[in-house]
């Protein structure tokens, strides 16, 4: 459970001190005042990047740093980020000791809706690759190390095939096997993991769907994997899109182009649901997300709720309110109704700015 936070040059924040004395924490106050700028830093505290931002545009303007002090039942996390000229350093102090920053995933897990999620089901598959990986790296250790080898393993043989496409020279069979092999080894492990991920939250989107929406709708989530590692191999892959690549100036398959998708029986989310209905989807898979990690970690995470209640109803925000009612929540909003219960404790942003 989040105890306390201190930001300094964070954000909108030159400095800032707050405290949680409950499970629902209510933060209100009129658009632009910086109420999701609090729910960001709990994320960055909790998963060492934003959400929404590079690290250097996370400090304040007309500042070259910023802190987070952010305070747990078991653990003190300090990160900072100092911006010099042409780098930047971010450190994690965890309990006044130096540490890693992959060190801090899954120690204070976190899940998060905010209003772009809703279009989580549009566009580009890449921020629904990352929907996957932030909740995967926060659970399991070994996913966020092969993830990390992966990519470094494929920015090598994408900057080979584009250099090689540049000086319109031919890449031997043997430059690229060295990085197919890498990507093959680590890929493996990333897919399954994907895999399994999406098999466990279905079912329990589409209960948690029924609850938040009072009825009986068919949902399924569905994993749409680049290359399936159950029948075809990653290296097999590679090897038969060599000339694709070398054409392109990239890789162009592996889990770095997977998708997945959600579907009620009419067909694809995207397509067919109403606003308020994928609003209530994407809920139910953000609070399938927090039971799982619960399951796994046997922690609580913390519910991070950004500008939540638009587009839901009376009875659905009654419903959203009774399923998170155990469980820390910081809750944004511009103004507290009656479906927020009575004993919340509210942080009022008014007069901040």
């Amino acid at each position: 459970m989040l105890r306390s936070l201190a930001l300094t040059n964070f954000r909108s924040y030159k400095t800032i001190e707050l405290s949680f004395e409950n499970n629902l924490t209510v933060i209100a106050g009129p658009n632009a005042v910086g109420k999701t700028n609090l729910l960001e830093s709990v994320f960055v505290a909790s998963t060492t990047k934003s959400f929404r931002a590079s690290d250097v545009e996370l400090i304040n303007t007309d500042e070259d740093y910023y802190r987070i002090v952010a305070q747990f039942d078991d653990d003190k996390v300090e990160l900072s980020l100092a911006n010099n000229q042409d780098s930047h350093t971010k450190q994690l102090k965890l309990n006044n000791k130096k540490q890693s920053l992959r060190s801090l995933l899954g120690r204070n897990p976190v899940t998060l809706f905010e209003p772009h999620d809703m279009s989580l089901f549009e566009g580009s598959p890449e921020k629904r690759r990352k929907y996957l990986d932030t909740v995967l790296c926060q659970i399991d250790p070994h996913y966020a190390e092969a993830l990390h080898l992966y990519k470094r393993a494929l920015k090598q043989r994408n900057s080979l095939l584009h250099a090689a496409k540049v000086v319109r020279r031919s890449v031997s069979e043997d430059e690229l096997f060295i990085w197919d092999i890498q990507l093959n080894e680590h890929a493996q492990p990333i897919v399954r993991a994907r895999q399994q991920l999406i098999e466990e939250l279905s079912p329990a989107i589409q209960a948690i769907y029924n609850e938040i929406a009072g009825g009986k709708t068919a949902i399924k989530f569905v994993y749409e994997p680049n290359v399936d590692v159950s029948t075809t191999d990653i290296l097999k892959a590679l090897a038969e899109h060599r000339v694709r690549d070398k054409a392109a100036g990239f890789t162009t398959v592996g889990p770095h182009r997977d998708n997945f998708m959600m579907a009620f029986k009419t067909g694809e989310i995207v397509n067919t649901a109403s606003r308020g209905e994928t609003r209530t989807a994407v809920l139910a898979m953000k609070i399938a997300e927090m039971r799982l990690i619960q399951g796994r970690l046997h922690k609580s995470p913390i519910l991070l709720l950004d500008d939540v209640f638009s587009e839901l109803d009376s009875n659905r925000r009654q419903h959203l309110m009774e399923l998170i009612a155990r469980q820390q929540t910081l809750l944004t909003t511009t103004e507290v109704d009656d479906n927020i219960p009575k004993n919340s404790y509210t942080i009022d942003l008014s007069g901040v700015h």
